[in-house]
């Protein structure tokens, strides 16, 4: 089902998806996997406040779910809080340090967040 989500996003079909999403939560309710898909239907809309409110369900599930915090950094970012995005990214490199995407993003937010010399 997962996979059939990601193909109806890339088609903009977003009804379906959320269709689809809320099919795989209710036969997965205690999944973090399964509320990771809403969270992710929701940031591709712009809804901000909505996708970390759906990736905070998955984290209530597993605090220490990668995909959730990494798509949650995003929508911090996208908020303007690049202080909970960089928390996040740290947690998932305080979990495992070879990350690279979630360095990479680190980096990118520090530097933006960074005065610029003059």
């Amino acid at each position: 089902m997962p996979a059939l989500i990601v193909t109806l996003m890339a088609g903009s079909k977003w009804e379906q998806a959320s269709a689809t999403a809320d099919a795989l939560a209710r036969q997965a309710s205690q999944s973090a996997v399964s509320a990771l898909y809403p969270g992710l239907i929701l940031g591709a809309r712009r809804n901000y406040l909505q996708a970390e409110e759906a990736f905070g369900k998955a984290l209530a599930l597993n605090p220490s779910f990668v995909p959730a915090l990494y798509y949650r950094a995003d929508v911090w970012v996208a908020l303007g809080n690049a202080e909970n995005a960089k928390r996040d990214l740290q947690r998932i490199l305080a979990r495992d340090s070879t990350v690279m995407a979630a360095s990479k993003k680190l980096t990118e937010i520090s530097s933006q967040d960074s005065p610029r010399p003059r």
